[in-house]
């Protein structure tokens, strides 16, 4: 599979899995009335917030460069806006005023992705220091890709 294909891959993943986390909320919240909808709508942000955190931070540990989690996430947040703002607004039937759109109903899921995910992916990226040295990044400084960092301090 080529890399963009598996760029495009990992940004659907990502946005189904919040969505996927709001649709199931906003089920379970049309079974209840009153005080339990709310618990469940209050509990699904805070799910679908954790789960961008920690998947931000696992792409933020892996990517060689900031720049590439942080265009994932930003591209992950444009598909919820559309996504979750389809899914709200016509199956969910939420945002019952006939004035709203797909994307000013997707709004509030697309902060939900991209806000948590690109905090995760910076606090992984910057955090890795701190891991051990087979998790840090290789060391291209002499232009070999495959030499690890303690490799080219026993060159000099």
């Amino acid at each position: 599979m080529s890399d963009a294909m598996n760029a495009v891959s990992a940004v659907f993943v990502r946005a189904l899995a919040v969505i996927f986390v709001l649709a199931m909320a906003a089920f379970v919240a049309d079974l209840f009335d009153g005080g339990t909808a709310d618990l469940v709508d209050s509990l699904s942000f805070w799910v679908a917030v954790l789960v961008a955190l920690l998947w931000g931070f696992a792409d933020g540990r892996v990517s060689r460069t900031i720049v590439v989690p942080l265009v994932l996430w930003l591209l992950v947040s444009i598909v919820v806006l559309i996504g979750a703002g389809f899914v709200l607004k016509t199956v969910a039937e939420r945002g019952q005023d006939d004035s709203l759109s797909w994307l000013s109903v997707g709004w509030r899921p697309m902060l939900m992705a991209l806000l948590p995910g690109a905090a995760g992916a910076a606090i992984g990226f910057f955090g890795r220091d701190y891991l051990p040295e087979r998790f840090r990044p290789w060391d291209d400084e002499y232009g070999d890709d495959r030499v690890l960092p303690q490799d080219a301090a026993e060159r000099d």
